[in-house]
């Protein structure tokens, strides 16, 4: 009896409109979603009977073979999904190319030798960048998608960039970081408008970054800190490019600022308080005798 209830639960009767609606592949046909307790295994394959050459870019109906391949999604219902793909091996009759036999690989689902449904690699890519390897060998099965800390390696180091337009980039901030704090620094440049790393530059001094940044001569606005170099290579490379101190920088310049007034100041402050205490002339509740008035009654540093 609970053979049989294991066997219901196991064997359920989806159709294929109904998965495709759940699963969103449209490039898949479905057969029969099998649900157990732990884990979810959708039997599929591609939709088409055909597929085309990649050598010739010729279509092809004759099937070779067939195989199946298990690639793991993202997780749903709280369950761990799987993807039975089963798929056809095509035979190609031209005879000028060695390569006869070819694999049909569904587009924006998975790719070559791949293990994985493309979305779900996308989203480890985009969590793993974010944390050691051994950290997200412990994080990702509470999310479904299982891996170890050497897959999570390889999943980072397969992440291609994404080409750059220089000419589109209009607002840049640069700084340096430390390779080995007081002895080298480097310098990264950020797209401001999108926060993405464009590039890591060796060394900070002028030359190291004026070369570099002529790939940019479009740009409208710089944003940098307080060094010297960095201003007189913005002025050599993108000659018209406002220059902006950066936010960190400008408190710290106020911040500075307000500490050397107040410690040129604080003789006169402590004199001036101390008259009114033995006067006993200081009255907070009286607009002519608040702290405020005693300071604006000392002539502050000319400087």
């Amino acid at each position: 009896m609970k053979q049989k209830a294991d066997q219901y639960n196991y064997n359920l009767g989806f159709s294929n409109l109904v998965l495709t609606h759940i699963i969103g592949y449209v490039g898949l046909k479905f057969h029969n979603a099998c649900v157990n307790q732990d884990y979810v295994v959708i039997e599929s394959c591609a939709k088409h009977y055909y597929d085309v050459c990649p050598n010739c870019a010729k279509k092809s109906y004759s099937v070779h073979s067939k195989y199946t391949r298990v690639l793991l999604d993202r997780p749903i219902c709280g369950k761990k999904l799987s993807i039975k793909l089963t798929t056809r091996k095509f035979r190609c009759t031209n005879s000028k190319y060695p390569q006869s036999i070819f694999s049909k690989q569904p587009y924006g689902i998975t790719r070559r030798y791949g293990r994985k449904i493309l979305p779900a690699l996308y989203s480890l890519q985009n969590m793993l960048i974010e944390m050691s390897s051994n950290k997200a060998a412990l994080i990702t099965p509470l999310l479904g998608i299982p891996q170890s800390s050497s897959t999570c390696l390889r999943i980072v180091n397969g992440i291609t960039e994404k080409p750059i337009n220089k000419a589109d980039i209009k607002h840049i901030c640069v700084d340096d970081f430390a390779y080995k704090k007081g002895i080298s620094y480097g310098t990264v440049a950020v797209d401001a408008d999108t926060h993405q790393v464009l590039d890591m530059i060796e060394g900070r001094n002028k030359a190291d970054v004026v070369d570099y940044l002529k790939e940019y001569r479009h740009a409208e606005i710089v944003v940098r800190d307080r060094s010297s170099s960095y201003s007189a290579a913005i002025n050599e490379a993108i000659s018209n490019a406002q220059q902006i101190a950066d936010r960190f920088h400008l408190v710290k310049n106020c911040s500075e600022r307000i500490e050397v007034q107040i410690k040129s100041m604080y003789k006169s402050i402590i004199q001036e308080l101390s008259k009114a205490s033995e006067t006993n002339d200081i009255d907070t509740t009286s607009n002519n005798h608040t702290l405020e008035s005693i300071i604006h009654k000392i002539k502050p540093d000319p400087n």
